[in-house]
């Protein structure tokens, strides 16, 4: 068995207990984990990054905000995470991130609009593919 992670269960289940006992306290943002420096994204702390050929930056899979990438001497990949206020996690990154997807979809899909309607229109005269639910067949 672990120790380590027995510790670490242990120090999750304290953080936990407070968190619950005091409930005034704002814990948005606050990160009580013990992970080393530039080692995850330090708006929600994992270490899932998306990183696409040709980009100096790699994007944090969960909360989206972005990291740039860099060597240091010995050529191990160093993160600088400059102030971002781009948070999936939070209401207004939310907000942000319907209109980021509302945005690559008009820009994607606008100038064939004409083209899917069409399409659409040959998809629901399919009846033999349609499937009723069983109170709409009365």
């Amino acid at each position: 068995m672990r120790k380590d992670y027995i510790l670490k269960v242990r120090y999750l289940a304290q953080n936990l207990g407070h968190a619950v006992l005091n409930p005034q306290k704002d814990w948005e943002n606050k990160w009580l984990g013990d992970l080393e420096d530039g080692e995850a994204c330090p708006g929600c702390h994992t270490s899932l990054m998306i990183a696409k050929p040709g980009r100096n930056y790699v994007e944090c899979a969960v909360c989206g905000r972005k990291g740039y990438l860099s060597l240091d001497k010995d050529g191990n990949i160093k993160y600088a995470w400059p102030e971002d206020n781009r948070n999936r996690l939070t209401m207004m990154g939310k907000f942000d991130h319907v209109r980021e997807i509302e945005r690559h979809t008009a820009e994607r899909y606008e100038p064939h609009k004409e083209e899917i309607q069409d399409e659409m229109k040959r998809y629901r005269q399919m009846e033999q593919f349609t499937v009723k639910a069983p109170s709409k067949q009365k």
